[in-house]
């Protein structure tokens, strides 16, 4: 059916994807436009899915589910019932036919209402004319909506959107090693998004969870924290690559936008910076200039090599989930081996793409995290974090990896201007609020601190940000650690450890004790659980104490990393001061991250009356 036409009491214009009633008009999306004029062109009749489907998708092949979401939309516009349909009804198993009255509309034809008879015509043509203007004048200042006026007189369909979170697609290939591909894509997706400071999004670490998940949309979002969610799939076939997504809006759980887009292996990248564009624009994102600038332009990448590089970043979360678990050592070693040999891959197919070295720094740091410390990469890691930066200066996560090592270097100032940089870059970035409120705590700034912390958590629930609650009660501590361990399924090692130090800061032994062990037992460290007991049985806390650190330093002895300022604690505790310092000098031979933060760290907290403390703040020049 050609030109405007009307459905019952609906005004439809297909070159304007709006429909329109009482003079309020609703925009459709192209394809649920077209959706409704192939219906329309046989109105009255039977139309099987496959005749909609090759109309509308002549070249692109498209689920069922796709044109259902379709007739789904347009029943929600027109208030339609699919039990007791009065526009679009069901045939069952075969199609949709279109029962409503649909009339053509001649475009000269005009709905004249005059309520003066008495005035000339001459008259009533210039009061025409002049009405016609203003009309047309107010058209127009509508449509390109000067000042926000489309939104004062007419409304906006769209309800406010000020979060999102973009759940993990599905992989539709056929080949499951293909998940990569799909984890790849969506961490893309939350890239672009995040970089768009009037949006807040959540991280991918939170959002992962949800893989496969049955939960309701609203329940997903309700957790995390967020208006709506982006939901799709990612489908490849050789070098084509077919991206579907959805928004939808929570509180309603309601379809509000949905794409397809197909494209070339090679275009991947510039395919998703225009998913990300056209959601920004559905919900009417604000963007700096800057922002859009850097959506706009798609860093070019060879294929094989970002093939390469999202390989690494799966097998990178891959090994998150294993860190802390005893048993695991030798999948999370092979997860961690297959990152860094992924990351190398891509650097060598196209040493031109930044996003590689970065990657490469992050496996770096993982492998120095406990796996083999006693291999210093530190030169290999710096080269490459340099050379991202060196490509492209506009990669937050490089500017906070720059940020991290003049931290751990002491640089104070040179610190706070890269946590900054990443921030302006990234402002979404959970991990960067969390590094630059620790830097701002460990310098006793911690209202500042606090600020980003509570930045840090809203973007990323699951991230484990319960060391940093310096306005909260102790029992208050205690008890959001305590929620934080029982609730997360991640929950490390690290996390009953300050459980430990929480409890025995506020005199709770017994309970200290019970949670240390819980802790050691649940991550496989069964001979330093069983050595925290004896000694309890039969010393006290002085004696779980004690036998926990012989267990513990045996441990050190036959390069088993653990880390010196839980030793420095439990000596410092015990009352063996020097050997207290001495494990604190192995952390500041290493820097390990407890020293820059050792103000506030409860880890020192036996040592701070110790004249050996305020000459080690001197030595690393933080403020006494």
């Amino acid at each position: 059916m050609d030109g405007d036409f009307r459905v019952g009491p609906w005004l439809v214009q297909p070159n304007l994807n709006t429909v329109s009633r009482n003079g309020t008009a609703i925009r459709l999306e192209p394809k649920v436009m077209e959706v409704l004029v192939c219906l329309a062109g046989h109105a009255g009749e039977p139309l099987p899915k496959e005749t909609l489907l090759r109309a509308v998708w002549p070249d692109t092949f498209v689920s069922e589910a796709v044109l259902s979401r379709c007739i789904s939309e347009l029943r929600r516009v027109f208030e339609d019932d699919a039990r007791e349909p009065r526009l679009i009804q069901t045939i069952p198993k075969r199609g949709y036919r279109l029962v409503a009255p649909v009339e053509p509309v001649n475009d000269t034809q005009f709905e004249l209402r005059h309520t003066e008879t008495s005035v000339s015509s001459q008259n009533s043509r210039i009061v025409a004319m002049t009405l016609s203007s203003i009309a047309l004048l107010c058209g127009l200042l509508i449509a390109f909506d000067v000042r926000g006026l489309r939104e004062r007189l007419v409304g906006s369909r769209m309800p406010p959107i000020h979060s999102i979170a973009v759940l993990p697609l599905k992989n539709l290939s056929d080949d499951p090693a293909q998940k990569y591909f799909a984890y790849g894509m969506a961490e893309e997706l939350i890239t672009d998004l995040s970089q768009m400071s009037g949006l807040k999004v959540i991280s991918h670490t939170s959002v992962n969870r949800y893989q496969d998940t049955d939960k309701p949309v609203p329940q997903v979002a309700r957790e995390l924290g967020v208006d709506a969610v982006v939901e799709g799939a990612v489908q490849r076939s050789g070098d084509r690559v077919r991206i579907t997504a959805q928004l939808i809006y929570a509180p309603q759980d309601s379809n509000l936008w949905a794409r397809t887009y197909d494209g070339d292996l090679r275009d991947v990248l510039a395919l998703q910076s225009t998913v990300a564009r056209e959601i920004a624009d559905e919900i009417r994102v604000k963007m700096t200039p800057q922002e859009t600038v850097r959506l706009t332009k798609a860093r070019p990448v060879l294929p094989k090599a970002l093939e390469a590089y999202w390989k690494g970043h799966y097998h990178l979360s891959l090994l998150q989930r294993e860190r802390f678990v005893q048993g695991r050592e030798q999948f999370a070693r092979r997860e961690l081996r297959d990152a860094l040999a992924n990351f190398e891959e891509a650097i060598q197919i196209d040493p031109t793409y930044a996003p590689a070295y970065l990657g490469y720094t992050s496996a770096v740091v993982e492998f120095q995290y406990g796996w083999d410390p006693h291999t210093d990469l530190t030169p290999k890691r710096k080269w490459a974090l340099m050379k991202a930066l060196e490509l492209d200066d506009t990669l937050a996560g490089a500017h906070l990896g720059l940020a991290e090592d003049l931290y751990a270097q002491w640089n104070w100032t040179g610190a706070e201007k890269e946590y900054k940089r990443a921030l302006e870059l990234d402002p979404n970035s959970a991990t960067a609020h969390w590094c630059y409120a620790g830097f701002l705590y460990s310098m006793g700034r911690v209202q500042e601190g606090l600020k980003h912390h509570e930045l840090q958590v809203q973007l990323d629930p699951d991230l484990d940000h319960t060391d940093r609650f310096p306005t909260l009660s102790l029992n208050q501590q205690i008890e959001q650690m305590r929620r934080f361990i029982e609730t997360h399924s991640g929950a490390a090692l690290e996390n009953y450890w300050q459980l430990y130090l929480l409890l025995a800061k506020a005199g709770r032994h017994k309970e200290a004790i019970d949670e240390m062990e819980s802790g050691l037992t649940r991550f496989g460290w069964t001979e330093s659980a069983k050595a925290l007991r004896r000694g309890y049985a039969q010393g006290g806390y002085q004696g779980a104490l004690r036998e926990a650190a012989k267990s513990l330093e045996a441990k050190a002895k036959h390069n088993e990393y653990f880390p010196p300022n839980v030793l420095a604690y439990l000596y410092g505790v015990l009352g063996d001061k020097d050997r207290a310092f001495a494990w604190m000098e192995k952390a500041y031979e290493i820097h390990e991250g407890s020293i820059a933060s050792m103000k506030v760290n409860l880890d020192y907290e036996p040592l701070r009356s110790d004249p050996r403390f305020a000459a080690m703040l001197r030595q690393v020049g933080l403020p006494e």
